[in-house]
């Protein structure tokens, strides 16, 4: 072999370079440097018998692998910084080793300096089968559909429900013969398989408990680390293993340009503050990197509080022409013990809607008599939780009709009018109708028709006029000077939920005699649904696939978030 050659080779050069020492020291010194050569070399044992050298463990090579680049650069730059002679590059052996151990520990090739998502869903439900309002199934898709979005895969399938649980991967069986097993898909993991298949982006898929432990992680090292320059003593730290194995590249190198997306459509609660403030913490140290959560911190707060919301839509009200200006009244103390019946706006009201901010659909919805005793609900003791409650005239249109849920994406728009480079369009209008009689809580839900504007309800109003009400207020949202901090997530899209109040009017009987009195019906926003917690209501209300909806967003957030390095475009 090449190493008994070269321990012959220096026998021969110690016995010339030292022809005046003894035999016992040239045995030594040969001795010395065969052993050296043995313990470095595997497949020689120390007595030097050649020997079938045994394939090393992953982890022993990749240990060995991680010390060897650093001795060769060092080695390089020495050599460099000495003789000035070219240094040899390392061999095909090792360079083979090192991008055969980079593939472990590295991120995948092409997404370097590119944006990445970090999907982390709150389950609503145990079993996405379970919620046909959110769940998009595959049920008469053609194998061309399937092969061009392989997001019904057997093998993504188990990949989704592995990481987030059936709450958003899961089976059921066709409602009509015949009868086969079928995919359903939450319709937030859709809209992400979307962004990532359609328009290459990286889509990451964890559970909510592992974002807890990734940032509970890093806030402790961070802890840590300070705690260490103030005592000067070095942090301890796990075994290199542990540390790859408990901090994901997202979190733990700040090249990484990274959107943490929180999605849920029931508001988790508690939790929720401490990740945001963990994020911010993180976000904190990384003053020229991206890394962020979506929807921002202060959306959520308008978002669930619902109360600035209400706020922002008077105020467009009081600007806006007389056919979009219509709002009902909001008492924000009724139903609390400093209520004041002198001053409330609701005064009169044969009927009030009692509503409590944090809640979702018809949940702590009441109808209560005007004229009786109010309901005492107190403000929440919880500050986890700071709920309060307030009224709002009633509508008979929501018990007599429905609701009007008008979905809205934004598009990239050449358009001097378009704000910000961008301008919605309808993507879908769905009726919904709340059913108390024999299951209370259920809603019935159904894509709008021309026949449901023939209704007494809603005439004489079209599907034209519902739908340029909706656009105009969404647009007066966007022009909000506190858009992105509050409104941000419209850049992208929103569902807007919508009511028909009739007006008491004034106005001249035969063109300037008799004045008299009439009715006008006015449409109105009764809640901005951000599009990341809205129900899509695919199931009922879409064909096959049922995946516009989620495809619209999954395009506008693309486009907001931008190409480029995941920079998000500035206001013009």
């Amino acid at each position: 072999m090449a190493l008994e050659g070269i321990v012959s080779f220096y026998g021969k050069l110690v016995s010339r370079l030292t022809p005046s020492s003894s035999t016992e020291h040239k045995r030594w010194s040969l001795s010395a440097f065969s052993m050296a050569i043995t313990r470095s070399h595997p497949s020689i044992q120390r007595a030097g018998t050649p020997t079938t050298p045994k394939k090393p463990s992953f982890h022993a090579l990749l240990n060995r692998v991680r010390d060897r680049p650093g001795a060769f650069i060092a080695k390089q730059l020495r050599v460099k910084q000495g003789a000035k002679k070219r240094a040899r590059g390392p061999s095909a052996q090792l360079q083979a080793e090192l991008e055969s151990a980079a593939l472990g520990i590295l991120p995948a090739k092409g997404y370097k300096g590119k944006l990445r998502f970090l999907f982390v869903p709150h389950p609503d439900v145990r079993d996405i089968a379970e919620e046909t309002h959110l769940a998009i199934d595959a049920s008469n898709t053609s194998d061309r559909f399937l092969a061009r979005y392989p997001m019904y895969s057997a093998e993504n399938m188990s990949t989704i429900q592995q990481e987030l649980g059936k709450g958003f991967a899961s089976h059921g069986m066709t409602s009509t013969k015949p009868y086969y097993e079928i995919p359903i898909l939450h319709q937030g993991v859709v809209t992400m398989q979307h962004l990532s298949h359609s328009f290459n982006r990286d889509v990451t898929f964890k559970c909510w408990k592992w974002l807890q432990a990734q940032l509970g992680t890093v806030i402790a090292r961070s802890r840590s680390a300070s705690s260490a320059k103030v005592h000067h003593t070095p942090p301890r730290k796990p075994p290199s293993h542990q540390r790859r194995a408990q901090q994901h590249p997202l979190f733990s190198d700040p090249q990484n340009p990274c959107i943490i997306f929180l999605h849920w459509t029931i508001d988790p609660g508690p939790p929720t503050a401490d990740i945001y403030a963990d994020i911010a913490t993180i976000q904190s140290t990384r003053p020229h990197h991206l890394f962020r959560a979506f929807p921002s911190q202060s959306e959520l707060v308008q978002e669930t509080t619902k109360l600035p919301d209400i706020h922002a839509l008077n105020a467009i009200a009081s600007t806006s022409p007389p056919e979009y200006a219509y709002r009902p009244r909001t008492c924000l103390t009724h139903g609390e013990r400093t209520h004041d019946t002198t001053r409330c706006p609701l005064r009169g009201q044969r009927q009030i809607i009692m509503k409590r901010t944090h809640s979702c659909g018809g949940e702590h919805v009441q109808l209560i008599d005007g004229d009786s005793a109010l309901p005492r609900h107190e403000p929440s003791t919880n500050p986890a939780i700071p709920h309060r409650w307030f009224g709002q005239s009633y509508e008979p249109f929501f018990s007599r009709f429905g609701e009007f849920r008008v979905f809205i994406a934004a598009r990239p728009s050449p358009y001097p009018t378009a704000l910000r480079g961008r301008k919605g369009r309808i993507l879908h209008t769905v009726v919904t109708e709340w059913v108390c009689a024999h299951d209370p809580g259920a809603m019935y839900t159904r894509a709008a028709t021309p026949q449901d504007f023939t209704d007494a309800s809603v005439r004489p109003l079209t599907a034209t006029d519902l739908h340029d009400f909706a656009l105009y207020i969404y647009d007066a949202l966007r022009s909000r000077g506190d858009w992105r901090e509050h409104y941000e997530s419209l850049e992208m899209g929103v569902r807007l939920d919508v009511g028909v109040a009739s007006e008491r009017t004034l106005g001249w009987e035969g063109g300037g005699g008799k004045r008299v009195r009439g009715e006008e019906k006015r449409f109105f926003v009764n809640e901005i649904t951000r599009f990341y917690g809205a129900d899509y209501f695919s199931q009922h209300t879409l064909g096959a696939p049922q995946q516009e909806v989620c495809w619209a967003f999954a395009e506008a957030v693309n486009g907001y978030f931008g190409v480029e390095e995941g920079e998000v475009k500035e206001e013009v």
